[in-house]
């Protein structure tokens, strides 16, 4: 039998929010860690994409004989406990050489863009090479593939705890420049809110689980992902992360 239910966080974790130690699957189970990164989608109750999100995810547990139990934290947390525990996995994580040993890979969930924002009004025209240098020590950035992308282009940043925190420091004026997913950034572009200046890259972001998991347990969970029932909410998901909520 497949519930929802929420349990308390543990320390570390982020505190509120609709995703919060939701627990997707059998309580009898012990359950999977499924980490995610704490974004607008981890703290409004009123996204439309958390219910298709849990939709998704209920079909695969239900699929593979598995719980989830969500965890919203910062990528830099994660990355560090899918090499600690063997029931952890990771909604969507980027792809880089130097992870390529460290999980296993399941599932393409989505591709995005990296893009670096200021102000609505901010002055700025010109390529993104140009933007890079004048971003250089003036952009803030969350942990993860963004401090990561930054530092291999040698440019400096100011560390965020997340992208919700960057906008805000925009818009408040104690920062200049912010570097976000491109689907993150589109939900508050906007007169008065924020603006693309430029695209660095484009990556993939997939599902996946440490390398220490069961291998019984991984082939179970990457044939539930690609069923064609999964996939198909998989997709309709995916069609409301891509849709601008109204205003």
């Amino acid at each position: 039998m497949i519930t929802l239910a929420t349990i308390c966080p543990s320390p570390g974790f982020a505190k509120s929010g609709p995703l919060d130690g939701v627990w997707i699957g059998d309580h009898e189970q012990s359950p999977i860690n499924l980490y995610i990164a704490r974004t607008q989608l981890t703290r409004d109750p009123a996204d439309g994409r958390v219910q298709a999100l849990k939709t998704w995810l209920t079909q695969v547990a239900r699929q593979a004989s598995v719980s989830f139990q969500l965890r919203p934290a910062s990528a830099e947390r994660w990355q560090v406990q899918l090499t600690q525990e063997p029931d952890s996995c990771a909604l969507a994580n980027a792809r880089l050489p130097d992870r390529e040993q460290s999980a296993h890979w399941l599932l393409p969930v989505l591709r995005d863009s990296l893009v670096i924002v200021g102000r609505a009004d901010d002055p700025y025209q010109g390529d993104v090479d140009a933007l890079l240098r004048l971003a250089d020590g003036a952009i803030g950035a969350a942990s993860g593939i963004y401090r990561v992308t930054l530092e291999q282009r040698g440019i400096r940043y100011i560390p965020v705890d997340d992208q919700g925190a960057i906008i805000q420091m925009i818009d408040m004026g104690r920062l200049r420049f912010g570097l976000l997913v491109g689907s993150a950034a589109q939900t508050h572009t906007g007169p008065g809110r924020i603006r693309i200046l430029g695209k660095i890259a484009d990556m993939d972001f997939w599902f996946s689980c440490s390398r220490l998991m069961e291998q019984e347990r991984v082939a179970r969970l990457r044939k539930a992902l690609e069923r064609e029932e999964s996939e198909r909410l998989r997709l309709e998901f995916l069609a409301l992360w891509a849709r601008r909520p109204a205003p």
